[in-house]
């Protein structure tokens, strides 16, 4: 089995369409809980501008004598969009969380029929060990969890929150846009070096964890092992 972390399977998703359509998206088995996730995660994002927007009608507004009713106004349509951003956070939770459960558990059942339609000699190679087979079914599926139930999620809200938030600047003061456009190389380059940083210490956690699930199940078996020589032997004595 050929391991990727969730990091680098986002990578991937957002380096071809393709690949989404033609590798992932047919073992989502709830397809409908993933796109209403996704409708809600760009909701969500959306609202994040516009949020910002009145909040700042109502903060330079507060010393206008005559600014009341736009200050009274602007604070309804800031409850207002507070609440629909907290329900739409709270349906793509539930929605993608859900969904990637889902997946979860179809990608166990699909790598446990694999495992046991293969032959002997699989099952002699030192990779294929019980311990090793049984870490990859369990905790990878877990960890490819994370790229439906958070990493997709947070990508569209992060990209509908930038093109409505950049759109909206440019509508409003296209000046200060374009001075801000400058630090756009800069923000790339720590992206770029978060998501490296990130895939190394997810690939050390990763094999820390299968160093600790070998010596987990060699100490179960040594275990169990005495064991079954306490429990011989006290049947012999009595």
């Amino acid at each position: 089995f050929k391991q990727k972390t969730a990091y680098e399977m986002l990578r991937s998703l957002v380096g071809s369409e393709m690949c989404i359509r033609d590798r992932y998206w047919p073992t989502i088995p709830n397809k409908l809980l993933f796109i209403n996730g996704i409708v809600f995660s760009v909701l969500a994002g959306a609202l994040t501008p516009l949020f910002s927007t009145f909040l700042s009608k109502v903060m330079s507004n507060l010393g206008n004598p005559n600014g009341q009713s736009l200050i009274q106004t602007s604070a309804i349509v800031i409850l207002v969009v507070a609440f629909c951003d907290g329900l739409f956070t709270f349906i793509k939770f539930y929605s993608l969380e859900r969904c990637a459960m889902g997946w979860c558990t179809a990608l166990r059942r699909r790598a446990l029929a694999l495992v046991i339609k293969q032959d002997k000699a699989f099952f002699d190679e030192p990779e294929n060990s019980t311990a090793s087979l049984s870490h990859c079914i369990v905790k990878d599926a877990e960890d490819a969890r994370t790229l439906v139930g958070t990493l997709i999620g947070q990508l569209c809200v992060l990209t509908s929150m930038l093109t409505v938030g950049v759109v909206w600047a440019l509508v409003t003061g296209w000046e200060l846009t374009l001075v801000g456009f400058g630090l756009v190389p800069v923000l790339v380059v720590i992206v770029r070096a978060q998501t490296s940083v990130l895939n190394r210490l997810e690939q050390a956690n990763k094999l820390k964890r299968e160093n600790v699930s070998k010596r987990f199940h060699q100490v179960r078996f040594f275990l169990s092992l005495s064991l079954s020589r306490f429990l011989a032997l006290s049947r012999r004595t009595g």
